[in-house]
C-alpha cells in the first residue's frame, strides 16, 4: 500500500517499525490437513493391499475417493470407486510407455 501511495520504504524497515508498535500483517488462515480424526487408543486400518496396486484379476482389489467442492449452492461431495485390474494391452502385450508409443503411431 505504501508504494501504491509514491512511499519508498524497505520491507525490512516495515516489519521492524510494526514490531515494535506491536501489529501484525493480515494472513490467510491455514489449511488443515486432512479431515482424518486422531482418537487415543484407536488404531488406523493397515496396508490390506500390501502396495500391490497392480491385481491378477478383476474384483480383487479396489480403490476409492471422496473429495468435498464448493459451490454456489453449498458443499457437493463427489464419490469415486474404480477396479485397479488392467489387463494387458493384447495387441503389444504390455502397456508400457513404449507401447503406448507404438499404438499411437498405428504400429
Amino acid at each position: 500500500m505504501l508504494a501504491r501511495a509514491g512511499i519508498r520504504v524497505g520491507e525490512k524497515r516495515v516489519a521492524r517499525l510494526m514490531r515494535h508498535a506491536g501489529l501484525e500483517g493480515a494472513h490467510r488462515r491455514r489449511r488443515r490437513k486432512g479431515c482424518t480424526i486422531a482418537v487415543e487408543g484407536v488404531e488406523p486400518f493397515g496396508d490390506l493391499v500390501g502396495r500391490d496396486f497392480g491385481p491378477d484379476a478383476p474384483n480383487r482389489v479396489w480403490c476409492a475417493d471422496i473429495k468435498q467442492i464448493r459451490t454456489g449452492e453449498g458443499w457437493l461431495y463427489l464419490a469415486a470407486v474404480q477396479d485397479l485390474f488392467r489387463p494387458p494391452d493384447r495387441r503389444l502385450g504390455d502397456g508400457s510407455p513404449h507401447a503406448l508409443r507404438a499404438r499411437r503411431r498405428g504400429a
